[in-house]
């Protein structure tokens, strides 16, 4: 029953090699081919054998049609059908006449595969790669199955260069079969293999190697027979040029060994895995010197190559480089010169590359611009391809800002779409950047309209032409890249679009934007979100300030949140606060809300204890006091006391509590004092809330009094009655 469960399990488990309806459309031609055509068994060499080879093409290439998996026109692989294109091509491995070290019968994910037509000669297999062009999955093959597995074929893949008509095309398969031998030792180490047989793959691959490049010292002379001196001018410098590329990559994979890692998922490759395990990533990213030895084997014999072709170079035919364009920016020279420079950096950099080519390479090194150089010297058109283009991150980011650079872009649709595309590469700094664009577009567009107001014509008009909306689309682009800003980012770039645009700015702000505030406001009450009150504030700093506060009069979660990110966003903060504050402070209708006492209770001791306790006083306290105690509206003065009791009494559970109002305690007392006697009432004046104002102060009074008169001095009590007439004075009034 074990054994069974066992096996149902694997029924279970998928792999990459799973039945396909492909398998047996291959299948089906191999047969026919074999029975009805020639058998394989007799095939030997190329030579003769175009019938068969001709006729396997061609009922294969019909098939990978009819299950679309290429394109009908040009007969290329189309990108949505690579994954079923790398299982034919693992599908005729697995049907060729290839020996290996291993039983694979053994390897559960590939033996369903193995054997399941007529084997196919190694030669053939080769030839179908190139004519079906399928050249991609089969360097990706040789590149990432076990070296044991691949090494035979690039022997055949070397040999077969010879029937390849078109010298350019060989050019490119050396050069990628050669990137590919050079990953697959590069990966040797990542199975456990036996030291003798790795190192006879070693030396198997090395003399494969020497084959590929021996197109670069006596290639078949027979394909250069109608070419014109110019053409064979052409020729080597691209020979050149793809040895250079070899080399680059040969010490791209000796410095860095995580080079070797693929970009693609690999388990299809994964071959052999129960009967050659793998060994653990730590030690498979630690190249051992067996390993370093066999690269640096390899690079030599490339510097060697490169050496031969360098001394080949005469003036002339370096001059005609300079007339073969190989993109429109790029001659042939310029990329040859600068490859050059850079083997030649690269080989000083590290001895372990020392040669003698490295002298003769200054002679024709060009040394390449900067990055800054070229990007500064780029069209808009280059900058967009440039950012499309596979590079590292900081060269991408570099073009990037270059558009920021360019005020013309940010007025560009196809550019802004380009931003859109790459928006995690936005910064503070373009968003400075986009802020100052529209802010000068936008007093250009205005001394433009006064001037044809007045008659005349805009001066500017000519210079920049920018269409309203694309202020809208440029500021989404901000909004979109600033969500993953940190907060003190945001806060940076708040104060900059504050200090250009005004505190009422609402340049950023979108349709939705009221919706997505109550949204916020209610959604983000007991786990407040400060990152995105910010960016929710870069729309309209004034309007979420002001709405943040109105919530915090009616809700104690507020409350809190409402201080503490006063106390966090400051200075950017103190442009609405004290504002916000003081109109509340006129304001029936915030005073008269259930939790003003409360968060003004708040604000005392989270934004002015204990170091400003005179400044609130001052500021918001008193002053107020006065004026509401002159226009007698007692009732806005109920929620002022109501604030100052909750204020006494705050932490009253501490067994030691010091006073809430410390050194200003003997003020603050005369102040309720003055409004108890201005509030006082006789059966003519009385109303309610005179009557509760006056309880209030009371209140206060008796509790503060009781806490703060056994620790006061004498000068304090002497001097209670005369500081009531100079309280005024005493606060700056």
């Amino acid at each position: 029953m074990r054994d069974l469960h066992k096996a149902l399990a694997l029924f279970n488990e998928e792999s990459a090699m799973d039945y396909c309806e492909e398998f047996d459309d291959t299948k089906s031609v191999l047969l026919y081919c074999n029975q009805h055509v020639k058998p394989f068994s007799k095939v030997h060499f190329r030579g003769g054998n175009e019938l068969i080879i001709n006729e396997l093409v061609r009922r294969l290439q019909q098939a990978l049609l009819d299950r679309q998996l290429i394109d009908s026109d040009n007969k290329k692989p189309l990108a949505k059908a690579h994954q079923k294109l790398r299982k034919v091509l693992i599908f005729l491995f697995a049907n060729t006449d290839a020996t290996y070290k291993y039983n694979l019968h053994s390897d559960t994910a590939i033996a369903n595969v193995l054997e399941q037509c007529p084997l196919l000669p190694k030669f053939l297999l080769v030839t179908l790669v190139w004519e079906l062009q399928l050249d991609q999955f089969f360097y990706e093959a040789l590149s990432y199955t076990p070296c044991w597995f691949a090494f035979q074929y690039f022997e055949t893949a070397a040999d077969t260069m010879k029937f390849i008509e078109d010298p350019y095309d060989v050019l490119e398969k050396v050069e990628q079969l050669m990137r590919s031998l050079l990953i697959c030792i590069s990966r040797s180490e990542y199975r456990k293999i036996d030291m003798v047989d790795k190192k006879i793959i070693y030396n198997k691959l090395y003399d494969y190697s020497m084959n590929l490049l021996r197109q670069f010292y006596t290639p078949d002379s027979e394909k250069f027979k109608q070419f014109s001196k110019l053409q064979f001018f052409r020729y080597s410098g691209f020979a050149l040029k793809h040895l250079l590329q070899m080399t680059l990559f040969a010490f791209d994979l000796f410095e860095s060994p995580e080079t070797a890692k693929p970009n693609i998922n690999i388990d299809i490759y994964e071959i052999g895995r129960e009967v050659c395990p793998p060994v653990p990533d730590n030690e498979a990213t630690k190249p051992s010197d067996a390993l370093k030895e066999q690269q640096l084997k390899i690079i030599k014999a490339l510097l060697n190559s490169l050496q031969y072709n360098v001394m080949l170079v005469k003036v002339d035919v370096f001059m005609y480089w300079v007339e073969v364009d190989i993109t429109p920016t790029t001659t042939l020279q310029l990329s040859i010169g600068e490859m050059f420079y850079e083997v030649g950096e690269r080989m000083r950099a590290n001895p372990k590359f020392g040669h003698d080519v490295e002298e003769q390479l200054k002679m024709l090194a060009i040394k390449p611009k900067t990055l800054s150089e070229t990007i500064e010297s780029a069209t808009l058109g280059e900058i967009l391809r440039n950012l499309d283009e596979k590079s590292p991150q900081h060269v991408k980011k570099a073009w990037f800002d270059e558009l920021f650079n360019r005020s013309i872009a940010l007025g560009n649709e196809e550019c802004l779409e380009s931003i859109k595309e790459h928006i995690k590469l936005l910064t503070p700094i373009n968003c400075q950047m986009a802020l100052d664009f529209i802010k000068q577009s936008s007093q250009l567009q205005a001394i433009d309209n006064e001037c044809e107001e007045g008659g005349g014509e805009g001066e500017n008009s000519e210079k920049m032409q920018i269409d309203p909306t694309d202020y809208e689309s440029l500021t989404s682009l901000i909004l979109s890249g600033i969500q993953n800003f940190k907060s003190e980012d945001i806060l940076h770039l708040l104060a900059y679009q504050t200090k250009a645009f005004g505190k009422s700015t609402n340049i950023c702000c979108q349709d939705d934007y009221q919706h997505r505030v109550n949204e916020f406001l209610n959604k983000y009450v007991s786990s407040f979100d400060f990152q995105q009150f910010l960016v929710l504030c870069f729309e309209n700093p004034s309007q979420m300030w002001t709405k943040f506060f109105e919530c915090a009069c009616h809700n104690s979660e507020h409350v809190r949140n409402f201080c503490k990110t006063v106390q966090q966003s400051r200075p950017f903060s103190n442009i609405y606060f004290d504002e916000l504050l003081e109109d509340a402070m006129h304001d029936s209708g915030k005073l008269k809300q259930k939790k003003f006492p409360e968060l003004l209770c708040e604000i005392y001791f989270v934004l002015y204890h204990p170091s400003r306790k005179t400044e609130f006083l001052k500021q918001f306290m008193n002053k107020n006091v006065n004026a509401l105690l002159d226009a007698q509206r007692f009732g806005h003065l109920l929620p002022i006391v109501n604030a100052l009791n909750l204020i006494a009494a705050h932490g009253e559970t501490q067994s030691n509590k010091p006073l809430a109002f410390g050194e200003v305690t003997a003020p603050v007392l005369l102040m309720a004092a003055q409004i108890m006697d201005k509030a006082r009432w006789d059966l003519i004046t009385y109303t309610d809330e005179r009557d509760e104002l006056v309880r209030e102060c009371i209140q206060f009074i008796q509790y503060t009094s009781k806490r703060f008169l056994p620790v006061a001095t004498e000068k304090d009590t002497r001097s209670t009655d005369c500081r009531l007439r100079s309280f005024s004075h005493t606060f700056g009034n």
